[in-house]
């Protein structure tokens, strides 16, 4: 290797590094292999084979981040002009494991609290302020498959994606909101843009709703709401105050024992209406080619009904596009509509005019 060349280019000495470190870990197994003529525990080498290339990904990510900041005292953006007021340290994930990179932060001028912009993360792209796009997306992939533990345990089998239950379950909530955002602009796109197999012959529309229970924050108690006189005295009451102790007393007691350990939020599970449909198209046969789904969580929020009223409709209008887009492309396929015999599907049904 020309370490001239590399010289010129301090920003690989990392990578160069990780490089003849694979490169003697090959040659090391490869010994290995022929000084033996036993078996080898070959998985503990692909072991070693994934750690050590997941280490020349991680620095060539160094670097190339690197690359994209911007290190000078104002930068404009977007017609905005900054300061820079820090540079330090950020971890950004990928997907072979996180990644640290030295960056600058500004704040727009005549804002002493606004937010600081890191030009890593919008030139980027960088989902939360962390993850890179590739990697939340496969993230987010996998959650629409499994469950963030079952993404945690594939990602440690795989050797890829080493992050927590509850990391993995932010940036999947993160993408959701970044997609939510932006719905209105993609769905269209994405039913235009979607190939669609041959022989498609029909279309089915199916639509359910089933309840879910969702975790809400508990109504706060009035403050002017009795306190209760049924809970029990503890032992430790009843051998400094004795046995003999009022209604009145023990809630006086029990309200102090509240007030001193703070205030705690309190949860409640409530059951609420989620709605999901599908959109297939069948050969002649009537085989299914491709599913399209769609979903609609209940909001657990104030304002439930009118939030799921007006999610519902959106979705049914959504699938109503979608299948105009299909006929569209297709031809003026027949339509079949399935659903069991609940009134209030049947009316959501009557929406659509196809």
């Amino acid at each position: 290797m020309d370490h001239g060349w590399i010289q010129q280019r301090l920003h690989l000495a990392s990578l160069v590094h990780s490089l003849e470190a694979i490169l003697q870990l090959a040659d090391e197994l490869y010994q290995q292999g022929r000084a033996s003529g036993e078996s080898v525990d070959y998985g503990q080498f692909e072991e070693r084979v994934a750690r050590a290339t997941a280490s020349v990904e991680q620095c060539i990510h160094q670097v190339a981040l690197s690359g994209l900041d911007v290190d000078a005292p104002f930068i404009r953006v977007w017609g905005k002009h900054y300061r820079r007021v820090h540079r330090i340290d950020r971890t950004y994930a990928s997907i072979s494991g996180p990644v640290t990179v030295k960056r600058a932060l500004y704040r727009e001028l005549g804002q002493r609290q606004g937010p600081a912009l890191d030009p890593i993360t919008v030139r980027a792209g960088v989902v939360d302020g962390s993850w890179l796009p590739r990697t939340a997306r496969a993230v987010a992939h996998l959650l629409s498959q499994v469950t963030s533990r079952e993404t945690e345990a594939t990602g440690r089998e795989l050797m890829r994606l080493p992050y927590s239950r509850s990391s993995i379950e932010r940036v999947g909530h993160a993408v959701g909101a970044e997609y939510l955002r932006r719905r209105e602009a993609v769905e269209p796109k994405l039913i235009e843009t979607c190939e669609l197999p041959a022989g498609v012959a029909s279309v089915s529309i199916s639509v359910d709703r089933v309840t879910v229970p969702m975790e809400e924050p508990a109504p706060q108690q009035r403050p002017d709401a009795p306190m209760s006189t049924d809970e029990k005295p503890s032992a430790a009451t009843v051998r400094e105050y004795g046995h003999e102790l009022s209604a009145r007393t023990r809630a006086l007691l029990s309200e102090a024992k509240r007030i001193s350990r703070g205030p705690r939020a309190k949860i409640q599970r409530n059951y609420r209406m989620a709605y999901c449909a599908t959109v297939t198209v069948h050969d002649a046969e009537g085989n299914a080619l491709h599913t399209i789904r769609y979903g609609r969580m209940p909001a657990a929020a104030n304002s439930v009904e009118l939030y799921t009223h007006r999610e519902i409709h959106r979705m049914m209008r959504r699938l109503l596009q979608d299948v105009l887009t299909i006929r569209q492309r297709a031809g003026p396929l027949p339509v079949v509509l399935l659903a069991d015999g609940a009134p209030g599907i049947w009316g959501l049904f009557c929406s659509l005019s196809i």
